[in-house]
């Protein structure tokens, strides 16, 4: 007989669940740190992601202030250059003016009016004329109430002007040298973006920066590969932005189509109906017919009226814009009198059957009068040039370098800005405790759970791209309204198309897109070691 095979033992109920049980704490230890790993690359990507939007912000508002320093630049010299030319249009009315004055004079009073003239005026032969008629009334007393005022108004404006010039000159000079200096200020300021940051004046571009984001600096003060590329293309744009403009000297210039000329032929076009071609019905304040009437030659009856036939004046820039020269003439033709006297007079003829009045037409021509004046750069030499005048000619003044009138925006200013990793909040750097960042040194992910940035240069770089544009002005009313254009040459101006220039103060500052090509450099000199 075989013994009995003995029974299985009984486990006790719940046994197997507690050896299960220990089993579950692995995963939850596993899932607990990929949650803890998963949190720090969504805190690291989000600090960073954070950070590259705050230094963005940061790198386009400098390139932004650095538009917006070029823009009042160009704007400055623009007012300082339409200043300059109405102040020559105002020394061309002192010009005028005193010319004016001395036609007045040379024609109602017996005096040569401050010069001596190829010819003295029609007083004399007005005078003349008037005495043949005796007792001519009004004629005679009208030539003495002309001498009276004529004469006190020509040595009044005479003695006037020259100092008016002299002021304006100066004002001309200071306005020439200030929107130059205004100008190579500002490009200087935008230069001081390729130094280091320091306490004595970094540039506004830095200044900008650094007030956006303490820990943000230029880029092309680096190290290494991205400091080149930084510094290479500032550099680029700094040249490109010197070459946009120019300055030109309008002294000795050869013609009135040379390049320096341009700002003649914006004061010839901008002068005034007084300076561009005078005409009696103008300016002429006086009667311009004398009449007498009386004994004709002490022997009978008649009358005679004078009155002008002609006057022309106008006032001139030389073509080397040294000399304002202004003549007034009443001869403008060349071929007719300044004044006519026209008349009748009656003489009586005695014959055996008494005596026969016998009209006789009078039409005498007067001698033109003219006269100039004029000022010259470093000349005060009588009889023409305005007494105690001091002019110096047209003034060196800024403008666009191409006059084809195809630019109608500045270079672009693009600038790189750079925040080292360690400025960065991220796990690495909490544990660090650098810049400030977790100064208690308290390691929250350290050993294995540090996440390093691999870049080459250990730098977070943006660049940012701005550019001074014009906006010109199109005087279109639609519905009401004044309606304003950038780009194309359908703006117009009274008809005529508006160009950029400095002589039109209508420059803005905007953010443009950084080149691809420069984003790609930058991004290459970023990563590599």
């Amino acid at each position: 007989m075989t013994a009995p095979k003995p029974s299985p033992r009984r486990q006790p109920a719940g046994a197997g669940f507690a050896r299960a049980r220990g089993q579950a704490s692995v995963f939850v230890v596993i899932v607990a740190a990929i949650l803890v790993i998963a949190a720090l690359l969504v805190y690291n990507s989000g600090r960073a992601v954070a950070t590259r939007i705050h230094l963005q912000n940061a790198a386009d508002s400098a390139a932004y202030s650095g538009a917006v320093e070029l823009a009042r630049a160009y704007n400055f010299a623009a007012y300082s250059n339409r200043a300059m030319v109405a102040n020559q249009v105002a020394i061309a009315q002192m010009v005028g003016l005193t010319s004016w004055a001395r036609y007045y004079c040379l024609i109602y009073t017996d005096a040569e009016c401050s010069g001596p003239f190829s010819t003295f005026g029609t007083a004399d032969e007005i005078n003349t004329l008037l005495d043949l008629f005796s007792g001519g009334q009004p004629g005679i007393d009208t030539m003495k109430a002309y001498k009276a005022i004529t004469g006190p108004l020509e040595t009044g404006i005479n003695s006037a002007t020259g100092p008016i010039v002299t002021v304006l000159n100066t004002i001309e000079q200071t306005l020439s040298l200030a929107s130059r200096a205004y100008y190579t200020a500002a490009l200087a300021d935008l230069a001081l973006s390729d130094l280091p940051y320091n306490s004595v004046d970094p540039g506004v571009m830095w200044r900008v920066l650094r007030a956006t984001d303490g820990n943000a600096q230029m880029a092309n003060v680096t190290l290494g590969t991205i400091g080149a590329a930084g510094e290479g293309v500032t550099a680029v744009s700094l040249a490109r932005i010197y070459k946009f403009t120019k300055t030109y000297n309008p002294a000795g210039a050869s013609s009135t189509s040379d390049p320096n000329n341009r700002f003649h032929n914006v004061v010839m076009s901008s002068r005034d109906a007084f300076d561009k071609g005078r005409s009696s019905a103008e300016v002429l304040p006086f009667d311009t017919l004398i009449s007498a009437f009386g004994d004709c030659f002490g022997d009978g009856v008649g009358g005679i009226d004078v009155f002008s036939t002609g006057y022309s004046g106008s006032t001139t820039l030389s073509t080397d814009n040294k000399t304002w020269t202004t003549q007034n003439s009443a001869n403008p033709l060349g071929d007719f009198s300044a004044f006519l006297a026209a008349g009748v007079c009656v003489i009586n003829i005695p014959t055996p059957i008494g005596d026969i009045p016998v009209p006789i037409p009078l039409i005498v021509p007067v001698s033109p009068a003219q006269s100039w004046a004029n000022v010259t750069a470093g000349t005060k030499t009588a009889p023409y040039t305005l007494k105690n005048s001091t002019y110096s000619g047209l003034q060196k003044y800024l403008d666009v370098s191409n006059l084809k009138k195809s630019d109608y925006s500045a270079p672009v200013i693009t600038i790189f800005a750079a925040r080292e990793q360690n400025t960065i909040a991220t796990t690495q750097q909490l544990e660090a405790g650098t810049q400030g960042v977790n100064p208690q040194h308290v390691p929250i992910a350290g050993g294995n759970l540090a996440l390093t940035d691999d870049e080459g240069h250990q730098l977070m770089t943006v660049s940012a791209s701005s550019q001074v544009y014009f906006l010109r002005p199109t005087y279109v009313s639609y519905n009401g309204h004044f309606v304003t254009e950038v780009g194309g040459l359908t703006n117009s101006l009274g008809g005529h198309t508006l160009y950029a220039s400095l002589f039109s103060p209508y420059w803005e500052a905007h953010l443009v897109p950084t080149s691809p090509i420069t984003k790609s450099a930058v991004l290459s000199a970023e990563i590599a070691p």
